[in-house]
C-alpha cells in the first residue's frame, strides 16, 4: 500500500511542476498590448479627484483599526518585531526566495490537483514505473504461498483397466488424473475429477498431496458436463495422514471479474501436479449450457480438462473447473463452481441430474415484435439426448415443460430440476410454420441424465 501512495505522491508532484511550467509558458505567450481610447483632461481630472478621495477614506479606516488593535491586544511588542522584519526576510534574518509569482502558481496547481483523479495518477505511475528484482519475489512470494494452500485440496487419482494378455495373463493399464477434495463428512473424503479417470476403470486408487495412498470407489458422474464424483473411506487411514488432508474452501464465483488472478491447479500442463497462473481475460454472463446457462470464464493459462484442471483466486479459493479451449475465443472455458454447487451435491449424492437437452435463451422484446410467443428460444439439441430424439429442432420455441409455462432458460431449469430420471416429462413447443404463423405441438419424451 505504501507502495502505491509513494507512486502517487510522485506521479502528482511530477504533475504540479509540469503544470507551473505550462502557466508560465502561457504568460509569455500572452503579450499583445491593447491599446484604449485616449484619455483627455477632464477624464483625467475626474480619476486623480476620485483616487483622492478613496485614499483618504482608506486612510482613515486603516489609522482607527490600528489604533483599535493595539488598544485591545494583550501584547503590544509583537507587532513592532512583526513590522520590522522587511518582505521576504525572516526574523533570523534569512529571505524567502520564492517568489510572488511562484506562489500565485503554487495556488494554481492546488485546484489542478483536485481536478486530476489520483487513480489516473496512479495507473500512470504503475505502468511506467520499473519493477526491481524485489518486486518480482515478493509477487512470486505471494503465488507460492497460495500454491502451497492449494495443494493440500488436489490430489491425483491413479485410474486402474484391467485386460488379460494372450496367455491370460493380467495386464493393468494406469492412467493418472487430477482430482480435488470437496467436502470430508462421516468418515468419508469426497473427490471432484473428470469423467476420464472413472468410465473406464476398474478401479481407482487416490494420492493425497502428503503421499498417503488409499483406494476409492466411483459414486456418480456427469458425461455433458466432465466431471465426476468419488470417495475415499477414512478407515484403515491413520490420523497423522488424514491431519494433512484439507478440502477445497469454496469461493464466490458470482463475483470473479475480468481482470482477476486465478491458478490453475491439477493437470494444466497436461501432467498431474502442475500448476499455471494468469488472469481472467473474458466473463460470458450467460453462456448456453445443457437445459440451463451458465457463467463461464475465459482465461488463457493452460488446461488440460480431460485430465482435469480446477481454477482457485487470488485467496486459493475454488472458483471453477476447465472445461476446455474453446476455439473461437481462443482461450480456456471455465465453468463457474456457483452455477454448478447443486449439481455436484446431487452427484456426491448418487443421484442423476435430469437432462433434456437442448440450449436456449429467452425470447427478447424484439423477438415479440416480430410475431414470436413468449418461450425458450431453442439455439440448439445435444445429440443424442431425449430433446433430440422427439424431434425438437433449432428455432423452436419451448413454451411449457411439465404443465408449467416457462419464459427463459432459467425457469424451464428449474421446472426440470424438479423432475426425477427416467420419468416422462411433455414439452409445449411452437414452431413456426410455411405462412410464418407459429403452431402449438406438443412431445412426450423420457428424462434423461447429464
Amino acid at each position: 500500500m505504501l507502495f502505491y501512495v509513494f507512486l502517487a505522491y510522485t506521479g502528482t508532484k511530477k504533475y504540479n511542476v509540469a503544470m507551473a511550467e505550462n502557466e508560465k509558458d502561457k504568460r509569455k505567450f500572452i503579450s499583445e498590448k491593447i491599446v484604449g481610447r485616449p484619455i483627455t483632461l477632464k477624464h483625467a481630472g475626474k480619476r486623480i479627484l476620485l483616487a483622492l478621495l478613496c485614499g483618504l477614506v482608506f486612510g482613515a479606516a486603516a489609522a482607527f483599526s490600528m489604533i483599535l488593535i493595539n488598544k485591545l491586544s494583550p501584547d503590544h511588542g509583537s507587532e513592532n518585531i512583526s513590522e520590522s522584519v522587511p518582505s521576504g526576510e525572516s526574523k533570523d534574518g534569512s529571505y524567502d526566495e520564492t517568489p510572488e509569482d511562484e506562489t500565485e502558481e503554487t495556488g494554481e496547481t492546488e485546484v489542478l490537483e483536485e481536478t486530476e483523479p489520483i487513480e489516473d495518477i496512479v495507473r500512470t505511475e504503475v505502468e511506467n514505473h520499473e519493477y526491481s528484482r524485489a518486486d518480482f519475489e515478493s509477487i512470486i512470494s505471494n503465488v507460492k504461498e497460495i500454491k502451497l494452500e492449494v495443494e493440500k485440496s488436489v490430489v491425483t487419482v491413479r485410474s486402474v483397466s484391467s485386460d488379460r494378455g494372450w496367455f491370460n495373463d493380467p495386464i493393468d493399464t494406469v492412467d493418472n488424473y487430477s482430482g480435488i477434495i470437496i467436502g470430508r463428512e462421516g468418515g468419508s473424503i469426497d473427490i471432484l475429477t473428470t469423467e476420464g479417470a472413472v468410465i473406464n476403470a476398474d478401479s481407482l486408487e487416490i494420492i493425497f498431496s502428503n503421499g498417503t495412498k488409499a483406494a476409492a470407489e466411483t459414486v456418480r458422474s456427469s458425461h455433458y458436463d466432465n466431471i465426476a464424483v468419488i470417495r475415499v473411506r477414512e478407515e484403515g487411514i491413520s490420523g497423522e495422514a488424514l491431519s494433512g488432508i484439507e478440502p477445497v474452501t469454496w469461493g464466490n464465483a458470482a463475483a470473479a471479474d475480468t481482470g482477476d488472478f486465478i491458478i490453475a491447479a491439477g493437470a494444466p500442463l497436461g501432467v498431474v501436479n502442475s500448476y499455471d497462473y494468469g488472469f481472467i481475460n473474458f466473463v460470458y454472463e450467460n453462456a448456453p449450457s445443457p437445459d440451463d446457462e451458465i457463467k463461464r470464464l475465459y482465461t488463457d493459462v493452460r488446461s488440460d480438462s480431460k485430465m482435469g484442471t480446477f481454477i482457485f483466486d487470488d485467496s486459493g479459493r475454488f472458483i471453477g473447473f476447465a472445461q476446455g479451449a474453446d476455439s473461437e475465443m481462443s482461450a480456456t472455458g471455465v465453468a463457474s463452481a456457483s452455477n454448478y454447487i447443486k449439481v455436484i451435491e446431487k452427484l456426491a449424492a448418487g443421484t442423476a441430474i435430469p437432462f433434456i437437452g437442448i440450449e436456449g435463451q429467452a425470447v427478447n422484446n424484439d423477438m415479440k415484435a416480430s410475431g414470436m410467443p413468449e418461450g425458450v428460444y431453442v439455439t440448439g439439441v445435444i445429440e443424442d439426448s431425449p430433446a433430440y430424439a422427439a424431434g425438437i429442432r433449432r428455432g423452436d420455441i419451448v413454451t411449457s415443460i411439465a404443465d408449467t409455462a416457462c419464459s427463459d432458460i432459467s425457469e424451464f431449469s428449474r421446472v426440470l430440476s424438479g423432475l426425477s430420471y427416467e420419468s416422462p416429462v411433455k414439452l409445449l413447443v411452437s414452431r413456426q410454420g410455411a405462412g410464418n404463423e407459429y403452431q402449438e405441438m406438443e412431445f412426450n419424451m423420457i428424462v434423461g441424465a447429464r
